[in-house]
């Protein structure tokens, strides 16, 4: 082996030129210590020069082109599934192992883009430009000479002779043949409906069963081809014929209903079949659109049975989606909760707007049965094995919130308060119980819901009058349930800080919060309504009323200012936390504290008359005397 003098690395015998750095490599080693000593180097022919740097250059082409290969194959078998390179599998050429320029868009639109230009829109848009002609035809230009059979026949032959001639040429065009298939069924539509609704031929019933038969045909060429296209085309047919026919059906829209069921059956079966999600979405929103529709033409009288053909409907799509997904065991994508969520809500809103009016009485029941149907479906998921827990929380976060809906709907004033109160500290325990933050946050959001419609309605619910008793009035029992349901929620959060999530740290702080804010609103506003009514009273008699907007004044700074006071004792007295730390129980009434002091020297000091001046200020001095000196008690016994 020949040693180059200028990186030091090994070439070949016979090599003249250094294979790494170039450099020419001498025959007789010489001593980079001695470099006055003469070297001689052997005489070397320029051809042979030459012909020594081509062979050098072969040589380090041909092992770059191994080494690239190589490098390629080695990322192949990275990017798809592990397992050893063998030189097999190396492409021969350099040429088609460089890696493809990939596109500036993305993967998504790519595909997108991919199958947009697949398919082939001068077929599809020749179809429907003929379709469209051909429906010309049979109106305008068949009046000179055809009769109206004469007309439908013609159209019928056409639209089947477009579908025949796409099953000829299926093999050989096969995009070309799916626009032609799509055009024919579109033919088919039209001449059918113009049999009734131009001529009067057929009866709407006829009509219906031979539109039905249409469309298991095109269904059926859809699945044949594996077209989007033949089945897009199917679905729009199906479902403007109904609208259309509206008119003419007058009380026969019984017929459209059952017709979009079975309609819906295949919808189903064949998105079922080639796992077409987008299919099954297409097909949920226009058997709703269209069954709202025709729901909405039947008088009140038949509203029960507009509800039969709508949950028909329902169960249909529930069976498709939610049934399905347990029953294959599947990870749901979006598609799967859309689908699950969007049947619920569209249903129980056409729900609430059939029953409305004539059936009132009903909403609270259809609401309860939609709780307990998701709840079941949910309860099965979960205790069924490999089905993922995401999907079964989905069916028990729907039902959670139909129970939720369940309550205003049937309930009335402050019961609403209450009943959401008990059913998020009751779901806030089960979501612990369980580990799963989904369930602690659907009962937190009723939580909140309850919180705001106890603040916002509740509190002026109270008829106010000369006769009202604080305490014992039902604004106080909603509060009170409501503020003992934040607190216990609080306190479990505070026994469970091991198996929350990071983000629910402080939940229980914010929780006890809300607790301490509502009850002094609660009292606060007792105090306010009974010195209101106890106005009232005095107006009847005729006696003047400042005195007791004065006493009303006087005794909220000192209920404020108590209330504070017992936080800060209670805090300084804890020695382990409870709900909150006693650190933070402090801070809070020491917040709370500086309310009243700041009402005192504010307001009270220049509004009061001297009486009741007097008394605020030689009630609260005691008080903070009183709490300063416990404080320091306190603090001694600790240290």
């Amino acid at each position: 082996m020949n040693t180059c003098n200028s990186c030091q690395k090994e070439n070949s015998p016979d090599s003249q030129f250094c294979i790494f750095c170039g450099t020419p490599i001498d025959s007789v080693s010489t001593d980079p210590t001695r470099p006055d000593e003469a070297v001689d180097l052997p005489t070397l022919d320029p051809e042979d020069d030459i012909g020594s740097l081509k062979d050098q250059l072969s040589s380090l082409s041909s092992k770059f082109v191994h080494l690239e290969n190589r490098i390629l194959a080695l990322e192949r078998s990275l990017t798809s599934k592990p397992g050893p390179v063998s030189e097999k599998t190396i492409p021969k050429t350099q040429k088609s192992d460089l890696p493809s320029r990939t596109s500036s868009l993305p993967e998504y639109q790519t595909v997108f883009l991919r199958k947009f230009v697949s398919v082939n829109w001068f077929a599809v848009i020749g179809s429907i430009i003929l379709a469209i002609g051909i429906g010309f035809f049979i109106k305008a230009a068949f009046d000179l000479w055809i009769g109206p059979t004469g007309r439908i026949i013609v159209g019928i032959v056409a639209g089947i002779a477009l579908i025949g001639v796409s099953e000829y040429a299926s093999k050989r065009f096969s995009s070309w043949a799916q626009g032609l298939c799509g055009g024919g069924l579109a033919i088919l539509y039209i001449a059918i409906y113009a049999s009734f609704a131009f001529y009067e031929l057929i009866s709407p019933t006829t009509v219906f069963i031979i539109l039905f038969f249409v469309v298991l045909l095109g269904c059926s060429l859809a699945l044949r081809y594996n077209s989007k296209v033949i089945a897009f085309i199917s679905l729009i047919g199906a479902f403007i014929t109904p609208p259309l026919m509206e008119t003419e059906l007058k009380g026969q829209l019984y017929l459209a209903i059952g017709y979009i069921l079975l309609i819906d059956i295949g919808i189903v079966a064949v998105a079922s079949r080639k796992k077409w999600q987008w299919y099954t979405l297409l097909g949920l929103i226009g058997s709703y659109v269209v069954g709202g529709l025709m729901a909405s033409e039947l008088p009140e009288s038949e509203a029960i049975f507009s509800q039969l053909g709508l949950s028909g409907i329902f169960i249909i799509f529930i069976v498709a989606t939610a049934i399905h997904n347990i029953y294959k065991r599947s990870k749901p994508d979006s598609f799967d909760f859309i689908l699950i969520i969007g049947n619920a809500g569209i249903f129980f809103g056409l729900t609430m707007a059939n029953l409305a009016e004539s059936y009132e009485g009903w909403l609270g029941l259809s609401t309860i049965l939609l709780s307990l149907l998701y709840a079941a479906i949910g309860c099965f998921a979960l205790r069924s094995s490999n089905v993922p827990k995401l999907l079964s929380f989905c069916f028990l976060g729907i039902s959670l919130i139909f129970l939720t809906a369940f309550i205003p709907i049937q309930l009335t004033g402050e019961w609403i308060t209450v009943t959401w109160s008990a059913q998020a500290a009751i779901v806030i325990g089960i979501g612990l119980k369980f580990k799963d933050w989904k369930i602690r946050l659907g009962g937190l959001i009723v939580m909140g819901a309850a919180i705001i419609n106890a603040l916002s309605v509740d509190t002026f619910s109270t008829d106010i009058n000369k006769d009202f008793t604080p305490v014992l009035n039902h604004r106080f029992l909603a509060f009170l349930i409501c503020i003992i349901a934040t607190y216990i929620a609080a306190y479990l959060y505070s026994l469970n800080k091991n198996v929350i999530e990071e983000w629910e740290n402080r939940i229980g702080l914010v929780l006890f919060a809300a607790a301490t804010f509502m009850t002094i609103w609660l009292i606060t506003a007792e105090i306010i309504d009974y010195f209101n009514s106890t106005e009232i009273h005095a107006y009847i008699k005729n006696i003047a009323k400042r005195s007791y907007e004065e006493a009303k004044q006087l005794t909220i700074t000192l209920f404020w200012a108590m209330y504070a006071l017992l936080l800060i004792l209670s805090g300084i007295r804890a020695r382990n936390q409870v709900v909150v730390s006693p650190k933070m129980m402090t801070a809070f009434g020491a917040l709370l504290l500086a309310v009243p002091i700041a009402k005192l020297f504010i307001y009270d000091v220049f509004l009061l008359d001297t009486s009741y001046r007097v008394a605020a200020f030689i009630v609260l001095g005691p008080l903070l005397i009183l709490t300063g000196l416990a404080y320091r008690k306190i603090r001694e016994s600790f240290t």
